[in-house]
């Protein structure tokens, strides 16, 4: 065991807790040189329909993006949950 450090090549895998339940995981990466939070992987969990929490994630990444001192979210991602937050921006 050791602590884990975090290259600033590395997107870092974070859970998504939409009230007291994680309903998805997502992959980010802050990319300071161009302002740009990334969306590299979007995935919900087994029992969550990606319809039903799309919107929020959209909301949250948009928050994260300002914490984090960013311009705007960018989804570069595939697939369902990806697409639906991308529409949601």
């Amino acid at each position: 065991p050791g602590i884990y450090t975090l290259s600033l090549h590395d997107a870092l895998p974070i859970s998504f807790l939409l009230g007291d339940q994680i309903v998805g995981r997502c992959d980010l990466k802050a990319d300071r040189k161009e302002g740009v939070l990334r969306l590299l992987g979007a995935f919900a969990e087994l029992d969550v329909a990606e319809e039903a929490v799309a919107d929020d994630l959209a909301a949250e990444l948009q928050q994260l993006a300002t914490m984090v001192g960013v311009e705007r979210v960018s989804v570069d991602a595939t697939g369902r949950l990806a697409n639906l937050v991308k529409a949601a921006l």
